[in-house]
């Protein structure tokens, strides 16, 4: 009994320390535990709670990804990759014009202002009064006259030749020159200042082909009136307002220019340019 009291007296045993292990013995930290590089490690078991919240769904996979070892991440399949953003779409470069080709300044200056002949009709020129233009170079005159059948059919100086021109400004009116045959030889009206008059002359000549530029040869033929397109007018070409006429002096009535206002109509301007025959009485 002694003995056994004693046992009571001592209890329980007393815990002791745990003995102190070698470094070397240690267990190795968890990076160390890791394969190597190219090895392949144990399956990893991963846990997923049974109901999450969206927030920690995300939050778990951006755990994972950050776990992910640089084999796993080559191994991961193309579509479960983030798609890449598209590449900007850059601009289409703009097209090309297609410039005509460069015309030289002589040619574009005589493709504007250039003549060209493009028809000759025959025909008297009568005026209001029914008297035909007859033109007298010997006596350098040019007027209106009483003629004969018999002396129009002769067509001495009164045969004209109406040169007619092309042109790019049909509001202005058909650019026409006039020419006639005396005695074998050709004359073309034209139009000079003299005295600070404007006359009406015929001289001795052929008229050309192709004008270049302005030409004091050259008039515009109109219609007299909206009213009458049987007859015409001729403005010429260097002054506007100036239309050829006639003017009595003493028995003559004289081929002349004379000034007309835009509202006015005066019929000694009034012309018609007929056939040589009296059967064709057809108007140009």
């Amino acid at each position: 009994e002694p003995e056994r009291a004693t046992e009571i007296q001592k209890g329980p045993p007393r815990a002791t320390s745990a003995p102190t292990l070698h470094p070397a013995l240690l267990p190795a930290p968890i990076a160390q535990l890791q394969p190597p590089r190219g090895q392949k490690g144990p399956p990893r078991a991963t846990a997923r709670a049974p109901c999450a919240s969206p927030g920690s769904h995300r939050s778990a996979a951006l755990a994972e990804e950050a776990e992910r070892t640089p084999e796993e991440a080559e191994r991961t399949p193309e579509s479960q990759l983030a798609p890449s953003p598209a590449p900007a779409l850059l601009p289409a470069p703009p097209a090309r014009l297609q410039l005509p080709p460069r015309i030289p300044a002589a040619s574009r200056e005589l493709e504007c202002d250039a003549l060209c002949k493009e028809k000759t009709l025959l025909r008297v020129l009568r005026n209001v009064k029914s008297q035909l233009l007859v033109v007298r170079p010997d006596l350098n005159v040019a007027a209106f006259e009483d003629v004969t059948d018999q002396e129009m059919q002769s067509g001495k100086g009164m045969h004209f030749s109406i040169h007619c021109y092309k042109t790019t400004t049909p509001l202005a009116g058909m650019p026409v020159a006039f020419s006639v045959q005396v005695e074998n030889k050709s004359y073309y009206m034209c139009c000079e200042r003299e005295s600070g008059e404007m006359i009406v002359r015929f001289k001795e000549g052929e008229v050309p082909k192709e004008i270049p530029g302005e030409s004091n040869i050259i008039f515009f033929k109109k219609t007299f009136t909206s009213c009458c397109s049987t007859a015409f007018k001729f403005e010429y070409s260097m002054e506007q307002g100036m239309f050829l006429a006639f003017e009595e002096e003493g028995y003559l009535r004289k081929l002349i220019l004379k000034k007309l206002s835009e509202d006015e109509v005066d019929e000694t301007m009034k012309m018609s340019l007929c056939k040589f025959s009296q059967n064709e009485n057809h108007n140009l």
